[in-house]
């Protein structure tokens, strides 16, 4: 057999069996029960009201311009309307395929980044699935599953591999282009910091930088081409009201205080520590894993790339989100899957040492 067919057959096998116990679980759990409330009914709310009056450009709520969110997942939950009709299954579909998908993007990312400790690549996907919180919001028809995919998507056009190790720009410009059409700018602080701090986790970054660093901002500026492309054509149809929503106080509100506007903003306003002390659900169950904080407090320098850019990618993002006015928890739920890799990480040294 050649050795990239292989290759891919042992990277299939290694999909078993946490692909199909979340495929099995998270279809269980999300058709056990209705929508939920607010979460899930206000996603199939703004998709059912674009369906029923042909509203395909400009995201509509109770038949007014809705300017919270961008229009991909509504894209989505529409062309499966197209294929099967208006119902809430497919929604459902949608969202444990991208819980699927990013299981499988975690474990590309883990492989890549730790070629020498495979059991990172075996042992992250299964801890991400164990996370309360990410289980029970990643199955909520809403934004922040598919806005983690991508985030993910575009760590893994970012990191090197065995064969390459430059990033693939174009595919990393496409794939924050659709973050933004899915969520808006917060794509970007998603994807920041693993570029921006490149040179500290990535050997080609550091002797490429004007390379990496000129062909990063080419691959923002692809993303937010993208984002405009849509965003100018929906502001001028939507009328002025919609326009400066979208474009001004719809985001200025979630980051500063004091922004006000003629409708009420969802700011979501918390205090700067409210993150912080929010860990302990976030990271239930491992929160109460004396092991996973044991070889998080033994690591030393020189710490392996793979280490350097989970830090890289969740330390400086939670800061971020931590100053940032307007939060709620499952806006982290892109870094949970970086911080199960850091631990993922850390066992799998503190492992060797104790072998």
């Amino acid at each position: 057999m050649p050795s990239s067919a292989y290759s891919r057959l042992e990277h299939l096998r290694s999909l078993w069996p946490w692909l199909p116990l979340w495929l099995l679980v998270a279809l269980l759990a999300i058709f056990s029960h209705g929508p939920m409330p607010l979460y899930s009914t206000r996603t199939l709310a703004v998709a059912w009201d674009m369906w029923s009056h042909g509203q395909w450009l400009v995201p509509h709520l109770n038949g007014q311009p809705y300017s919270e969110k961008a229009p991909l997942l509504f894209w989505l939950i529409h062309a499966g309307w197209f294929v099967f009709g208006a119902n809430d299954i497919w929604p459902r579909v949608l969202e444990v395929a991208f819980g699927a998908i990013e299981l499988v993007l975690l474990a590309v990312l883990a492989r890549r980044m730790f070629p020498a400790r495979p059991w990172v690549a075996k042992a992250a996907p299964w801890m991400l699935l164990a996370l309360s919180y990410a289980f029970l919001f990643g199955l909520q028809i809403m934004y922040d599953a598919l806005l983690a995919m991508w985030v993910l998507a575009a760590l893994v056009c970012l990191v090197p591999k065995a064969q390459r190790e430059e990033p693939r720009w174009l595919l990393f410009g496409v794939c924050i282009g659709l973050g933004l059409l899915t969520k808006g700018p917060v794509m970007l602080l998603h994807v920041l910091f693993p570029w921006l701090l490149g040179p500290l986790w990535s050997d080609w970054a550091r002797n490429h930088r004007a390379r990496w660093y000129g062909f990063g901002v080419l691959s923002v500026l692809l993303g937010l081409v993208m984002l405009l492309a849509w965003a100018l054509p929906a502001g001028f149809a939507g009328g002025d009201a919609y326009r400066h929503r979208l474009f001004f106080t719809q985001t200025a509100a979630r980051v500063v205080h004091g922004v006000k506007s003629a409708e009420p903003l969802q700011s979501h306003a918390h205090a700067v520590p409210w993150y912080v002390l929010m860990l302990p659900v976030l990271l239930f169950p491992f929160i109460g894993w004396p092991r996973a904080w044991v070889a998080l407090a033994m690591l030393r320098r020189p710490l392996s790339p793979g280490l350097r850019f989970a830090l890289c990618w969740v330390l400086p993002t939670f800061v971020v989100f931590s100053l940032v006015r307007g939060k709620q928890l499952y806006y982290l739920l892109p870094e949970l899957a970086g911080t199960m890799l850091l631990l993922a990480g850390a066992v799998a040294l503190l492992r060797e040492r104790r072998a």
